[in-house]
């Protein structure tokens, strides 16, 4: 009996003092197979033709990042924008993954009827966005997320936030926008940037950008960069200033990769380089007012003051909306838009064609406008109050908004990194596939998105979509 007692004993000893090693093998099994987080950061350069790095040597452009990203990931040769294929209802869109009549952004402005030429609000709040967005998503799925400089953020629900936003002016933007930022984002600008300039300008947002993933390393990051936009429409597509903005938009580019490596993320990385639109050149303006006010259906005084209206241009560039003062007053609608298709059939009519209803439903386009008047080549719209019907254009030398399936509207789209596939080269994909695929990388659905996730391009699993309420 005392054999079998010591042997018991011993037993017991033997279990008690493996069971803690036991525990801490289990409990080191469980931490390696945690998985490590992902990131994604967004870049848009606004207004980016696909030509510039696929016809990076033609155009003799230094882009060394740019070109980088291409190489050891994959392009497409050209993104279908959205309609019209303007900065705000386009940005959107590469975040929600749908067309303006279901995000809600139909315009830059928010349409005031004839009051929107004076007050011209912009549509900088996101609590106007209808549908969830990438962030939204992101933070349920208990992501962090950042944002510097990109359209309607503002008041958004972003952790690391510096929205673009001015009053007035777009002179104040710096200041503005920092009023809007989250403290942690507005405290970091203000001690690295050592001059403040009044505009928030693409050095600012790279330096905000590089100090947030620095110091918070969030998973997902959105950067507007917004300069090069500015360059084509005073200096034309692929002209010398924008080639050489161009290359300081690169410049930028690669200071944020750079602070990727720096901050231990760059292996769980992915970064996508997007455009909203592309650009056409132009030589003409044209005033759809003027011929409003000659058919009758609007007033203005001699100094070109709005007296009385039935319909308005609403929007610029290579297309306009109009807008009926009563929508209900389908007779006088139907004779408008048949006014403007007999003014498009003319030899060198400015209007390249009217579209109407049926058609802009099919684009996802403003459910609120009766029609919308396509540019003819060479010409931009314009909704200023005037009496001329067309003039030499004085202001741009290019501009965009024109309907997605033009290539001259085509965006950029470049992706590498973390599940992304090398050497892929695109045809064509479509804007509204860029956050169905973001979300893809970072683990989660976003069931209400009209695109889809780029599959062919991703090494990684694809969600399961679930449906869930439309909660921004």
């Amino acid at each position: 009996m005392l054999k079998i007692r010591l042997l018991i004993i011993t037993f017991i000893f033997i279990w008690l003092v493996q069971l803690p090693i036991s525990a801490g093998q289990q409990k080191a099994t469980v931490t390696k197979t945690e998985k490590s987080p992902n990131y994604v950061i967004l870049i848009s350069v606004d207004g980016m033709k696909p030509e510039y790095y696929t016809k990076a040597d033609q155009y003799k452009v230094k882009i060394p990042n740019i070109r980088s990203l291409c190489k050891e990931g994959s392009f497409a040769e050209g993104s279908e924008t959205i309609y019209p294929s303007l900065t705000y209802p386009s940005h959107t869109t590469l975040v929600t993954g749908v067309k303006p009549a279901t995000h809600g952004i139909y315009s830059n402005l928010v349409w005031h009827g004839e009051e929107t030429s004076k007050i011209e609000e912009w549509n900088w709040y996101s609590s106007s966005i209808k549908v969830p967005t990438i962030w939204t998503e992101a933070s349920k799925a208990g992501l962090t997320t950042a944002s510097v400089g990109w359209p309607v953020t503002t008041g958004a629900k972003i952790t690391y936030l510096l929205p673009e936003i001015w009053k007035e002016k777009y002179t104040t933007s710096f200041k503005v926008s920092l009023e809007n930022a989250t403290p942690e984002v507005a405290e970091l600008v203000t001690k690295s940037v050592l001059q403040a300039p009044e505009i928030l300008n693409d050095s600012v947002k790279t330096t905000a950008a590089t100090e947030i993933i620095n110091k918070y390393k969030p998973n997902l990051l959105l950067v507007h960069l917004a300069e090069l936009d500015y360059e084509e429409h005073f200096n034309g597509v692929f002209s010398e200033p924008v080639l050489a903005k161009l290359e300081e938009t690169d410049s930028n580019i690669g200071k944020i990769i750079n602070a990727a490596k720096e901050a231990g993320i760059f292996d769980q990385t992915t970064f996508f380089v997007v455009s909203d639109h592309g650009f056409a050149p132009i030589e003409k303006e044209f005033y759809p007012v003027a011929l409003l006010a000659k058919e009758g259906y609007l007033k203005l005084s001699k100094k070109d003051e709005l007296l009385e209206w039935q319909a308005l241009p609403f929007g610029q560039g290579g297309s306009t909306a109009i807008m009926m003062k009563n929508p209900n007053d389908k007779v006088t609608e139907f004779k408008i838009i048949e006014m403007f298709e007999k003014f498009a059939a003319k030899p060198n009519s400015p209007i390249g064609r009217v579209i109407k209803r049926d058609e802009l439903d099919k684009l996802g386009a403003n459910p609120n406008a009766s029609c919308f008047l396509e540019a003819a080549s060479g010409y931009e719209i314009s909704s200023s109050l005037t009496s001329k019907l067309t003039e030499s254009a004085k202001k741009y030398k290019a501009t965009h908004g024109g309907v997605p399936t033009s290539l001259d509207m085509h965006a950029s789209f470049i992706v590498a990194g973390y599940g992304i596939k090398k050497g892929v080269r695109e045809v064509l994909t479509k804007n509204i596939n860029v956050a169905p695929t973001i979300s893809a990388l970072l683990g989660f659905s976003l069931p209400t998105a009209e695109g889809h996730p780029i599959r062919e391009l991703l090494t990684v699993p694809v969600p399961k979509v679930k449906t869930q309420s439309n909660n921004n």
